[in-house]
């Protein structure tokens, strides 16, 4: 017996080569041009981000106190051993690190541009239409 057929159209997403323009293109259709899509990032994960923030904020002092407990050379090892389980024992998400950058205005985690706030898709959208000051398309 032979296997039932897939009769669901495929879509595939194509970029051309840098020229901003993607194709999205369906088994025996034709290509429909999509010019500036922009994709978010799931809503849920600049939620989960967004708590991580308030819970770093929340258990800053207290890791920072542990920390320097855990370090010092005047405490007794046992009283070191004592912060530092202790800092192990706070919240995975109270540590900083665990904390993603991610675009300001689209929430993209990759790419990301310190100086801007923004992920460099965006910063490149911005700069060609005239947004960022002082930044200019380099050509030579």
């Amino acid at each position: 017996m032979a296997a039932p057929k897939d009769i669901r159209p495929k879509i595939v997403l194509r970029s051309t080569g840098g020229t901003g323009v993607s194709y999205i293109t369906t088994k025996n259709a034709q290509a429909h041009r999509v010019q500036g899509v922009t994709l978010m990032a799931k809503k849920s994960k600049i939620a989960r981000n967004k708590q991580r923030a308030v819970m770093v904020e929340r258990y800053a002092e207290r890791r920072a106190e542990l920390k320097r407990a855990s370090v010092n050379p005047h405490l007794s090892a046992d009283e070191r051993a004592s912060a530092m389980s202790a800092l192990h024992s706070l919240p995975r998400d109270a540590s900083p690190v665990r904390v993603r950058n991610r675009d300001a205005h689209d929430g993209r985690p990759r790419g990301f541009l310190r100086v801007a706030g923004i992920s460099r898709v965006a910063f490149r959208e911005a700069a060609h239409r005239g947004e960022l000051p002082g930044i200019t398309k380099s050509s030579w």
